[in-house]
């Protein structure tokens, strides 16, 4: 039977899923293309209107077009959370945040004020600021520095984190290397200073309590802070699909709420229901505040509050209706998270969790209660995994294979963490219950520790080169909606779903034994010969040994080896490669083969390929060469 996405009537909450489209055509579209705005809103507008003529009555066909008329106009008016303006020197900033981090600097983010009629004012462009941690900063402190801001880019090597991205999904659009080039001119409290104080409390406490890697888990576990999860631990995580465990989500949320739901039921006579659930919504907000506002939080949050506001008024809607509100509400109030990587896994998962786990929990029946507890946390990471995976493919070019088996662990044991660390935030502070509390929940945490690494150890744990393309993944999507939607015979759903195995198989086989030298971008460049599976790194001396080898890590998600060797070369060395002659120099590395190239370093300290009827490009991202 054709599975229904959304019921078949028209309703207030049934505008959503068109409201939110409309938003996205004008702000996505139409303000960003150089065709005229008013032909390109004409043309959506037609096709909305012959969408709704052939699906409605011609009374709601009349009421809804001027609906839909408006949030297209409303999404082409919209602009992104502190859009990036011109970079200027001599610039004031407040700091806003400071990131621990374990690089040569502290990463902090400020935000520009300009100066009118003699006093500051907050401008909404905020600018990631690179300090020297020898001339500390402190939370609200004004510094005057000539360093100037430059926009973020990426470094265009395979696999490499989309930085660019990344930050503009939190309005930050440049970064400034002011080392200890300033002056500290002020200092001002801003008014969210109390959510800061009380999440500074809460580390301190967990400080007391825990250390080693349990720290760095917990402090990831209930408050979003990733920065102490050590490099192993996080790679432990990737490798078994259980990263989203690391960052504060909507299940994380859902268990919150459980227990505070749980806790408040058990006094019925001091509060009402009603007082109840507005006290709850004001924690959970509150809890989303203190973690950072995560995509997937305030997901999670909005839907809660929409659910429970709807118990209030004694209303209800389909839960795909209060996915799109979710989404339509956060689209309006910043446009950017639509490109926030969490906005979209958050999203899908829900969806697929909604829509299929029971389509797949009937698919088999099992005779006992611990099989039948079993099969159903499986059913939720199957249906959750259905329309995420083609997205963790885009992104991160890798595949767990045993994310079933590490998620039906997870689920249990980060269940058991999260329940004691939010005890632990509640009562920690009471000193008997507080240690005992925080002794049970550090075991906890090692042991859901010692479980993600021994799955992560098994060989095969991940499958990288996966390298799709935008038009690839929506046709992967559509596939998927297809499978599960048409009424087609059953042969065609499982062709066509063999075919999207064997096309990505192929996908990641092709990047395995492809044969190509490629140039890298670096501080100096880095030079990969790879032959089918085998893999060989040159590069100069200027580049440390852990950059290198965070650039191979890189590139593997892309291009798989079974072997590989990674070299410093000296200047002035020569390598020879299958016929391919390359020469390190001071300021240059030739390379001759069929073809003859030459890396030259300009006196602007950038990078750039010569070929041999002198064309010029600039390396600001990897290169293939033709040998």
């Amino acid at each position: 039977m054709k599975k229904i996405l959304l019921p078949n009537t028209i309703g207030p909450e049934s505008l959503t899923p068109l409201l939110f489209a409309a938003c996205v055509v004008g702000h996505e579209l139409i303000s960003k293309t150089e065709i005229p705005w008013h032909i390109q809103a004409f043309l959506s507008l037609g096709l909305v209107a012959l969408i709704l003529r052939f699906n409605n009555h011609h009374r709601s066909f009349l009421v809804l077009l001027p609906i839909v008329a408006f949030h297209t106009l409303l999404g082409m008016g919209t602009r992104e959370i502190n859009s990036p303006t011109s970079c200027k020197e001599g610039l004031v900033y407040q700091i806003l945040e400071i990131k621990a981090s374990r690089s040569t600097f502290v990463q902090a983010v400020g935000q520009i004020h300009e100066l009118k009629r003699g006093s500051l004012h907050p401008t909404r462009e905020k600018t990631l600021c690179l300090i020297d941690p020898k001339k500390p900063l402190q939370r609200g402190d004004f510094i005057y520095t000539l360093a100037p801001a430059s926009a973020i880019k990426n470094s265009g090597n395979p696999g490499s984190f989309d930085m660019k991205n990344y930050y503009m999904t939190k309005g930050i659009h440049q970064q400034s290397f002011i080392n200890q080039n300033y002056i500290k001119i002020g200092h001002a409290e801003r008014w969210d200073s109390w959510i800061h104080a009380l999440r500074t409390w809460f580390n301190q406490s967990f400080e007391r309590h825990l250390s080693g890697s349990e720290l760095g888990l917990a402090k990831a576990l209930l408050l979003g802070n990733t920065a102490e999860v050590s490099q192993k631990n996080k790679e432990s995580f990737a490798a078994t699909g259980a990263i989203h465990v690391l960052a504060v989500s909507g299940m994380h949320v859902a268990l919150f709420a459980e227990l505070l739901l749980f806790s408040i039921g058990l006094f019925p006579r001091f509060i009402s229901r009603n007082w109840a659930i507005l006290f709850i919504l004001i924690i959970l907000w509150c809890y989303a505040w203190l973690t950072g506002f995560s995509a997937s939080v305030l997901r999670s949050v909005t839907m809660f509050s929409l659910i429970h506001i709807g118990l209030l008024l004694q209303r209800s809607a389909h839960p795909n209706y209060l996915l799109f509100w979710c989404a339509y509400f956060m689209y309006l109030f910043d446009p950017s998270c639509i490109y926030d990587i969490g906005f979209q896994l958050s999203f899908c998962a829900v969806f697929g969790i909604q829509n299929y786990k029971k389509r797949i929990y009937s698919l088999w029946s099992p005779p006992h209660k611990i099989l039948k507890g079993i099969w159903e946390h499986t059913t939720v990471a199957i249906a959750a995994q259905l329309f995420t995976v083609p997205l963790i493919l885009y992104y991160f070019h890798t595949f767990p294979n045993y994310f079933l088996i590490a998620n039906l662990g997870i689920v249990v044991l980060s269940g058991v963490s999260m329940y004691l660390g939010f005890g632990f935030l509640l009562l920690g502070w009471i000193p008997i219950l507080g240690s005992l509390i925080g002794k049970i929940f550090s075991i906890s945490l090692t042991i859901m520790n010692q479980f993600i690494g021994i799955i992560a150890q098994i060989p095969g744990a991940v499958e990288g080169g996966f390298s799709l393309s935008t038009g690839q993944l929506v046709m992967v999507i559509l596939g998927l909606f297809w499978i599960l939607h048409s009424y087609a015979p059953l042969w065609t759903k499982y062709a066509l779903g063999l075919g999207l195995i064997v096309g990505l198989s192929g996908i990641r086989h092709n990047n395995q034994m492809e044969t190509h030298l490629m140039i890298l971008n670096s501080n100096s460049p880095v030079l990969i010969y790879k032959e089918k599976t085998h893999v060989m790194m040159f590069s100069g001396p200027k580049n440390s040994r852990k950059m290198l080898d965070r650039l191979f890590e890189d590139y593997q998600k892309i291009y798989p080896c079974s072997t590989s060797h990674i070299h410093n070369v000296a200047e002035q060395a020569k390598v020879r490669i299958k016929g391919v002659s390359i020469t390190f120099r001071h300021k240059a590395i030739a390379i001759r083969g069929r073809k003859i190239y030459s890396l030259v370093r300009k006196p602007t300290q950038e990078w750039v390929l010569l070929t041999l009827d002198q064309k010029t490009k600039p390396i600001r991202a990897a290169i293939k060469l033709s040998i």
